[in-house]
């Protein structure tokens, strides 16, 4: 049986000069790495039995420069802002197969940079470095119950009262939810037009704002949570750029969080393939699968998926470098790579059969995951929503 060798894995391929990746790129790539194998996988499974992770890896990730990776040295960054180290770090981490995991490890990465862009330089020296050094935690909350984000639907609200804003309402599905110390949180201002929403910078312990536990039937380690304000006073130094800024601070980051997602997605999609080839060229362990050439036929077509969703997201990132318009593409590149990473799930999952429910397969870790996100509203796709 003709089966595509494990060492075709892009994980195991050295990085493409032609692609840009220097030096630099392979070093992060061999630090990630081995810090995932040290640190995670050893302790993942029993993470997930406990349904948390020790608040404590956060500072082992500061310790390497994972919660510093991307930013401006002068905001504490480890390095200048290169897409190219986040598709590292994506796929490095993808191959935990716990995406809600992932997530909330990195909940901090995209509205850090939200923050680095549009707070004040007083917020920015009083969140910035805790949170690079793991000392603190920050996320987003930007999803709330609704089919569907966009100005009409946001309900939590903001109203302005002297040099404080009072909020009220509820944000769902929040990754590192209860143990954020900080939050990005998105608002409708009232008075404000009524066609742009706001952000405000949220700290545990205010008056007015509860955190709530709440477990999901996949996403064991998301320290997912609901956040409710009832009259939470936030001062007006809190606010994010403008009243109205939102849009202006997502836009900042579109570029960023399409490449990211994507980066993951495909990745995920690696995982399931290597997992595939690796089970099947395990004699004791074919189990149920189908006829050889069929697998064979499998494989080739997840391989081209993958590589051909890879390719895009290159170019991508070499149009962005250029200072091209992208926002069509990046949309595309995100439908892609999702769809790239759905597939190569069902195919391995058909392919195996039973054999996968045998041993604690990680396809079907990230099959249980993905469905229960897609089916709770986990899943909603906050900056395609509110930008497109």
């Amino acid at each position: 049986m003709k089966v595509t060798s494990l060492l075709n894995s892009f994980f195991n391929q050295p990085l493409d000069i032609n692609q840009g990746f220097t030096q630099d790129h392979e070093i992060w790539r061999h630090t990630l790495r081995r810090f995932v194998e040290q640190e995670i996988l050893p302790n993942i499974r029993d993470w997930e039995k406990a349904n948390t992770f020790p608040v404590s890896l956060y500072q082992k990730a500061a310790d390497i420069g994972l919660m510093a990776q991307g930013y401006l040295l002068e905001l504490g960054g480890m390095n200048t802002p290169n897409y190219l180290f986040d598709v590292i770090t994506a796929q490095e981490l993808a191959k935990i197969a716990s995406p809600s995991f992932v997530k909330t490890l990195m909940s901090h990465r995209l509205p850090l940079m939200v923050l680095a862009e549009q707070a004040s330089k007083k917020i920015k020296q009083k969140v910035i470095t805790p949170v690079e050094s793991g000392e603190k935690v920050l996320a987003l909350a930007a999803k709330e119950f609704t089919p569907r984000l966009n100005v009409d639907s946001i309900s939590t609200c903001a109203k302005k009262e002297g040099s404080y804003y009072l909020v009220d309402g509820c944000k769902m599905y929040i990754n590192s939810g209860m143990n954020a110390d900080f939050f990005i949180v998105l608002v409708k201002i009232i008075g404000s037009d009524e066609h742009s929403l706001s952000l405000l910078l949220v700290e545990k312990g205010e008056q007015g704002f509860t955190q709530a536990p709440l477990k999901l039937a996949g996403g064991q380690c998301s320290d997912t949570a609901v956040l409710s304000f009832n009259g939470c006073k936030v001062s007006e130094e809190n606010l994010m750029g403008n009243e109205g800024g939102a849009t202006v601070a997502f836009s900042q980051c579109f570029c960023m969080e399409r490449v990211i997602g994507a980066s993951s997605d495909i990745a995920y999609g690696q995982v399931c393939l290597d997992e595939l080839i690796g089970i099947i060229t395990n004699k004791g362990k074919l189990g149920g699968c189908a006829n050889a050439e069929k697998i064979n036929l499998i494989i080739v077509s997840m391989t081209e998926k993958i590589e051909s969703s890879l390719e895009y997201l290159y170019q991508c990132i070499g149009r962005i470098s250029e200072g091209k318009e992208t926002t069509n593409e990046l949309m595309e590149l995100r439908l892609l790579a999702k769809e790239t990473m759905k597939y190569c799930i069902d195919s391995s999952l058909s392919t195996l059969e039973g054999s996968v429910y045998i041993r604690e397969s990680l396809v079907e870790r990230m099959k249980n995951e993905i469905s229960a996100e897609s089916t709770s509203g986990v899943s909603q796709d906050v900056w395609g929503e509110l930008l497109v």
